[in-house]
């Protein structure tokens, strides 16, 4: 769009604004320019102070799920292995491998100790979709829950 289309409306709408609350004050298109300069300066001075200090801090963001969540896992340990399990999960560095669909991992959200957001490319049943899954890990590393769904790992 070039910058003759850009300009008029905003000159219009910048003639609208300024007849619809009298004049405005001096000090106030000043005190509303100044903190914007400052924050960007703020943000480019401080920037490496806002970076992640490992990949281990919360809110980090990976490309493998971690090995403490890989594996088999199942609605009980008596399904797990059986044909036709159809709450059956397996989980790699890379994917999440339901019953009837496989996601390729795209990233990795560590929320917490024991909790990540996984971010996939789903295929399945003639679908494709991308979708962020919650991956929530027992303390003993036993149980995983996504959403309100509970699997157990598998031996």
């Amino acid at each position: 769009m070039s910058a003759r289309k850009i300009a008029l409306p905003l000159l219009l709408l910048t003639g609208t604004l300024a007849g619809c609350g009298g004049e405005p004050e001096a000090n106030n298109a000043t005190a509303v320019a100044e903190p914007d300069a400052n924050i960007s300066q703020n943000t480019a001075d401080n920037a490496s102070d806002n970076a992640p200090r490992n990949a281990t801090t919360p809110a980090a963001t990976e490309q493998a799920i971690p090995a403490a969540f890989q594996g088999r896992w199942s609605r009980s340990a008596a399904t797990c292995g059986k044909p036709g399990d159809d709450m059956r999960l397996a989980i790699s560095g890379d994917s999440l491998i339901f019953y009837e669909s496989v996601g390729k991992v795209t990233s990795v959200k560590t929320v917490s100790p024991g909790h990540i957001e996984v971010r996939a490319d789903y295929n399945g049943e003639g679908d494709r979709w991308s979708d962020v899954t919650s991956l929530l890990l027992s303390e003993d590393g036993q149980t995983l829950t996504i959403g309100e769904v509970k699997r157990v790992r598998c031996a």
